[in-house]
C-alpha cells in the first residue's frame, strides 16, 4: 500500500454516521446530489483511469496465440476484471497447463507490461475528474493490478503521485471482487467505507465496492450492483455534484430547465 501526501488533498470532511441514507437516486438519475458530501472519492484504475484494457487484451490474446488457440469475446469477458494471478489460473485451465500458473503469470506480465510502456493513455475525462475532486477531498485507487504494474500505469498516464493513497492486488490477502482492496484504501484514508464514493468499470470491481459497503459508480458499462451508471468520466453530472460537494453537500440544486 502506498500512503502520501498530496498537494490539494484535504482531509477528510466526513462526520456523520458510517452509512448514507440519501445516495443519490434512479428516481433523478443522480442529476442532483443528496445528502453530505463523501468524505473521499476511491478509483479503479484499469478501464477506468487508464485505457489498458485493450492493451491488456491484446496481451491475453498473445499468450493464446503462442498455443495456437483462439482469443475470442467469450475468453476476453471471463477474465475482465480479474488480477493477474486469477487469468493466470484460467488460462492454465484453458491451455491444459495445469500446474505452470506462475510461468504463465510472468508470461502475462512481460507482455502487458510491454504495451503499457509503450502507449497506454488515460481514459477520457480521468485526468479532469481525479483532477477537480482532488481539490475537494481526498482521492484514492484501489485495484487489481500488483504494485509494479499500477504504479507503471499511473506514471504512464500522467497520474503518479496524484493519490493519498493507491493500494494493488498483491498488498491485501485477496483481490477483487472480494473488498479487501476497497476496505485497505478506506483504513489508509482513515475514513469509514460508508463515507466514501467509488468508481468502477466492471462487475467485478462494482462487487468488490459493494461488499465493502461503498456505493459505486460505474463507467462505460452497466451492472445491476451499482448505484448508478455513467457512459464517462465526462458526465455532466460531475459539475453539479461538486458544486453540491462544495456547500457541504446539503445543498438541493433544481433541476436544469429541459
Amino acid at each position: 500500500m502506498n500512503k502520501q501526501q498530496v498537494a490539494g488533498a484535504a482531509p477528510g470532511r466526513w462526520s456523520g454516521p458510517a452509512e448514507w441514507t440519501t445516495f443519490p437516486t434512479a428516481a433523478d438519475g443522480g442529476t442532483v446530489w443528496r445528502g453530505p458530501a463523501p468524505s473521499a472519492v476511491v478509483f479503479d484504475c484499469d478501464g477506468l483511469l487508464a485505457d489498458s484494457e485493450p492493451l491488456w487484451a491484446a496481451a491475453r490474446a498473445e499468450l493464446y496465440r503462442r498455443r495456437g488457440l483462439a482469443f475470442g469475446d467469450v475468453e476476453r469477458e471471463a477474465l475482465l476484471g480479474l488480477d493477474v494471478p486469477d487469468v493466470a489460473a484460467m488460462m492454465a485451465g484453458h491451455f491444459t497447463e495445469t500446474g505452470r500458473e506462475r510461468f504463465i503469470e510472468r508470461e502475462l506480465l512481460d507482455a502487458g507490461m510491454r504495451r503499457i510502456r509503450s502507449g497506454v493513455r488515460p481514459m477520457v475525462g480521468a485526468l479532469r475528474c481525479v483532477a477537480r475532486i482532488a481539490e475537494l477531498m481526498p482521492v484514492a485507487v484501489a485495484s487489481n493490478a500488483p504494485r509494479r504494474v499500477l504504479d507503471l500505469t499511473l506514471e504512464a498516464i500522467g497520474l503518479g503521485g496524484r493519490f493519498a493513497v493507491t493500494v494493488a492486488a498483491d498488498e491485501v490477502g485477496a483481490s477483487k471482487p472480494a473488498p479487501d482492496i476497497y476496505l485497505a484504501a478506506c483504513r489508509d484514508l482513515e475514513v469509514p467505507p460508508g463515507s466514501v464514493l467509488a468508481f468502477e468499470d466492471s462487475a467485478v470491481g462494482v462487487r468488490a465496492a459493494k461488499a465493502a459497503g461503498i456505493p459505486v459508480v460505474v463507467v462505460g458499462g452497466t451492472c445491476p450492483l451499482a448505484d448508478l451508471a455513467w457512459e464517462s468520466l465526462l458526465d455532466l453530472r460531475l459539475d453539479r455534484w461538486l458544486t453540491c460537494w462544495r456547500a457541504g453537500g446539503s445543498e438541493v440544486l433544481p433541476e436544469p430547465p429541459v
